[in-house]
């Protein structure tokens, strides 16, 4: 008997399931005019009534509704998956079971859809979600939630502890970074994780393990190297220290405190003082002078960057105009610009703007751009700008060079000006012959291809005697002058001995303390 009600409502299910089915739905009118033209008047009435009755009747309380697929993958959206996470943590059954949260994110989908179109980013995004599929137990929801971004939600277990969530999260992520067939060829994913457990929290809801899986997610982008973090609480005490350091950030550039020290660089043959490149300085009101290695990565986390990089280019060429109006000779400012910067298309415009502003000719701007950013291969928006600033007239200097592996291809096709050998060549020139060795293959490459040269991290005279005698043409470091801020840059250029270029004779700098 059991056997023949369970039939008859799976059959009643059926039925209402196919009659209220979103694309029969629009045949309905066609249905009942259908009925009436064939005197079926009587027996529409009856499936009426019969069907919200049988509906009513065989409704399962336990059956989730239907909801949105994602139009892409199929994946449950995310709407269903807070609803599910927020029903597993009103029904927590302690400590001793837990569920997992999975937040896995395709950190390439942008490049792979510039490279190869939306089609590929399209086919990405469905085999990551074919492969999730088939890698989760049939307890376990997946859905995709934006972008790139998928999660997972493991059914509770008395199994799921931090170390088997570990498991677990390096298993799919291994999983999913296998490469995509696409086009005869095959697409690179690249994954980035973060997990949390809700036996981490005492009685959480379901934004507190969605905010706590999303934070692991950052903080594992943030790593090169693992790429899956679990969610601990000195991650967040970290995090939140990291966003109080950007808030002090934003409002050290409104109080002015985040300015360009200079630091001189010399003709190494003349010793004539040719230019300054600006170095970014904190003047913490508490703290003192900040160097940039300890609050340049919370100015990039914060997405203050831009706002860095547009007040050092307008403290660059103010100084530039206040050293001509002091009657001093200094021919270039360098300024450093990020490979974010670089992407910016506004970004050759606002210089321009700015150049335009301080009458200053755009030849003595150096435009400094890190090694690895060529290495790269650097995207075409890159290429563009760099390109689009060398025929305004700007100088492109290539910083640390010998660091980034940046081909010859790559050096002539950024319109490279000058080569900026990395301090680590430097360092013991004057002693060590491999450093030597190194330092003269830059310049014979450099000479060759017509560039000039300018080598970092020159802390002693001899150092310098060593370099000038190989044949770089400029010279920067400590050994020829500190980093120093603008107002003390004019007594030190008067402090000099800056012989003439007509004399030939070499400048002999005392190491600034």
């Amino acid at each position: 008997m059991e056997r023949i009600v369970q039939g008859m409502t799976s059959v009643t299910r059926s039925l209402v399931d196919v009659t209220t089915h979103p694309l029969l739905a629009a045949f309905l009118p066609a249905v009942i005019l259908g009925g009436i033209w064939f005197g079926a008047a009587g027996a529409l009435g009856v499936l009426a009534v019969a069907l919200p009755v049988v509906a009513i009747a065989t409704r399962d309380t336990g059956t989730p509704l239907r909801h949105a697929s994602d139009a892409i993958t199929g994946l449950p959206v995310e709407a269903d998956l807070r609803r599910k996470l927020e029903q597993q943590c009103a029904t927590s059954q302690g400590k001793d079971r837990a569920m997992c949260l999975l937040l896995l994110d395709i950190r390439n989908l942008k490049e792979i859809e510039a490279r190869h179109g939306p089609g590929a980013a399209d086919c990405a995004l469905r085999t990551t979600a074919q492969r999730l599929t088939k890698a989760t137990r049939s307890g376990d929801s997946c859905a995709r939630l934006s972008d790139g971004t998928f999660a997972v939600l493991t059914a509770r277990s008395r199994r799921i502890t931090p170390q088997s969530a570990m498991a677990i999260g390096t298993r799919l992520q291994a999983g999913l970074e296998e490469q995509v067939p696409w086009d005869g060829g095959r697409l690179p994913v690249e994954m980035t994780s973060g997990l949390v457990l809700d036996t981490q929290f005492d009685g959480p809801d379901g934004q507190t393990l969605m905010e706590a899986a999303l934070l692991a997610r950052q903080e594992a982008g943030r790593e090169s190297g693992a790429r899956l973090a679990l969610y601990s609480d000195t991650m967040r005490r970290s995090v939140e220290d990291r966003r109080d350091l950007a808030a002090e950030l934003r409002q050290a550039f409104d109080d002015g405190q985040i300015e360009p020290w200079f630091q001189p660089q010399i003709c190494a043959h003349t010793g004539r003082i040719t230019g300054f490149e600006a170095l970014a300085r904190w003047q913490h009101p508490e703290r003192g002078v900040v160097p940039p290695a300890q609050f340049l990565d919370a100015i990039e986390t914060a997405g203050l960057m831009a706002k860095l990089g547009e007040t050092m280019l307008f403290q660059a060429l103010a100084a530039l105009r206040a050293w001509d109006r002091a009657g001093v000779v200094v021919d270039t400012v360098g300024v450093n610009f990020s490979g974010a910067e670089l992407r910016d298309p506004q970004l050759v415009e606002r210089i321009r703007w700015e150049l335009d502003r301080f009458d200053i000719l755009p030849e003595r701007l150096c435009v400094e751009v890190l090694e690895s950013v060529v290495a790269e291969g650097a995207e075409d928006i890159i290429c563009k700008t760099v390109e689009a600033l060398s025929t305004l007239g700007c100088q492109i200097d290539l910083d640390d060079f010998g660091t980034g592996h940046a081909s010859i291809t790559n050096i002539r096709r950024f319109a490279i000006t000058r080569l900026k050998i990395d301090r680590s060549f430097i360092t013991g020139v004057d002693r060590d012959e491999e450093s030597r060795r190194l330092t003269a293959a830059i310049l014979t490459m450099a000479q060759q291809l017509g560039l000039e040269t300018l080598a970092e991290g020159v802390e002693t005279a001899q150092a310098e005697d060593t370099l000038r005698q190989m044949g770089c043409d400029y010279l920067q470091g400590f050994g020829i002058g500190r980093p120093m801020p603008f107002e003390d840059t004019i007594g030190w250029m008067n402090a000099q001995q800056r012989p003439s270029t007509a004399t030939g004779t070499a400048r002999k700098a005392e190491p600034q303390t």
